[in-house]
């Protein structure tokens, strides 16, 4: 019985890191084929964002926000940037 845990705990664990590969490499082509991104400010500083530029930033419920979570999408290289409500 113990081996066929083990046998089964290996086997699992590659099936979960095949399941992982074959997510990120779908997210991967879906993020770099986007025309247009959503979320939060916070979110936006994530590393995945680092080299990507935007033309155009809207941040809606700007104020809502505090100065410092708007600067993130700010420098984030937006061309252009609306703040709305």
């Amino acid at each position: 019985i113990v081996k066929k845990l083990s046998t089964f705990k290996k086997i699992s664990q590659q099936c979960t890191g095949n399941a992982y590969q074959i997510y990120q490499q779908i997210y991967t082509q879906l993020f770099n084929q986007a025309h247009v991104i959503v979320s939060t400010c916070c979110n936006i500083g994530d590393n995945k964002f680092a080299e990507r530029s935007f033309s155009f930033c809207l941040l809606d419920e700007s104020s809502q926000c505090i100065e410092c979570e708007q600067l993130i999408p700010i420098v984030r290289r937006a061309q252009q940037l609306v703040l709305v409500g």
